[in-house]
């Protein structure tokens, strides 16, 4: 149930890309096929937890294991282009948490130990990457040891492995000399959204020149996040009933909410609609000065998973 889940968001997301209309490709394989090559050129990843799609139409997924190691990787029109490199490798698995900004990407990782003077915590933490994929050093980072080209790329989050569902990006401001952004974290085992602040600059390269914690946000089991057009934070919470929470860019909850039959393991916002995956999808139109209702969800997009 839970890899159709994640399929259904990967197609979804495609959809909402123009370079992708013609984009769904059929493959066919079988259990050794994971992984591995489908139909013609055509390459089946394990899964794809979460994902970002660049403006060219490429998609980066991440999943936790993947058995050629694509954990985080490229593909665009279902042709694998790109993997990460450093994602299994001296104790580092992917995990389930992508997103990007202006000038990076960030990648989730879980790390269970290993050699070298400089290794993280044992627990889940974010890789920084340039566009490239290539890991990048970071003030404060952690890696596997001096010799290690992931040395101080990797920023240790939640001190479990599997602390956190999703992640994602709240612009400040961005120019081509740099950029400013609240990277917000879905920590599950804190009941919370913890919220740094970095600072990129770009001179002959691009830097990370700061990375400050600012503060949580306490939500109960957190699982799914997504940033609106107002900068307001919608959360998907997997408690009873299962619901989403809106709270504004200060942190604030906001008297926003939609009772799901089922969490949400991840949300999406195009335009004025609300994507939601849990084992339906439903899409939900808002706006920022009325509350919203189950009610009101389209039925005409539901789609049951099985």
């Amino acid at each position: 149930m839970r890899h159709h889940q994640r399929l259904l968001l990967f197609i979804l997301s495609v959809m909402t890309q123009p370079s992708f209309a013609q984009g769904i490709v059929s493959a066919r394989t079988n259990w050794a096929g994971n992984s591995f090559p489908g139909s013609g050129d055509i390459v089946v990843p394990s899964e794809g937890a979460r994902i970002t799609v660049a403006p060219t139409g490429e998609v980066l997924t991440n999943c936790y294991w993947d058995e050629t190691h694509n954990n985080a990787s490229v593909w665009r029109n279902g042709k694998f282009l790109a993997r990460a490199p450093f994602m299994v490798d001296s104790g580092y698995l992917g995990g389930d948490g992508v997103t990007s900004s202006q000038f990076l990407l960030l990648i989730s990782q879980n790390f269970r130990g290993g050699e070298g003077s400089n290794k993280p915590p044992v627990g889940m933490g974010v890789s920084f990457r340039t566009m490239d994929l290539k890991p990048m050093q970071i003030p404060g980072g952690k890696g596997g040891g001096e010799q290690r080209v992931q040395n101080q790329s990797y920023l240790p989050v939640v001190p479990q492995e599997h602390g956190f569902n999703d992640m994602e990006i709240l612009p400040i401001a961005a120019s081509r000399t740099g950029e400013k952004f609240i990277l917000l974290i879905c920590d599950r085992i804190g009941n919370q959204i913890q919220r740094f602040m970095v600072d990129v600059v770009v001179n002959n390269n691009v830097q990370v020149s700061s990375i400050q914690p600012i503060d949580s946000i306490a939500v109960q089991k957190p699982m799914s996040i997504a940033v609106d057009r107002d900068r307001n934070l919608w959360f998907g919470k997997n408690e009873t009933p299962p619901q989403i929470r809106v709270f504004d860019r200060e942190g604030k909850q906001l008297d926003k909410r939609i009772e799901l039959d089922a969490p949400a393991t991840d949300l999406a916002i195009r335009n004025d609609e609300l994507w939601v995956v849990p084992t339906k999808v439903f899409r939900f139109p808002f706006t920022t000065s009325k509350g919203i209702s189950r009610d009101q969800a389209d039925t005409s997009v539901n789609r049951s998973v099985t």
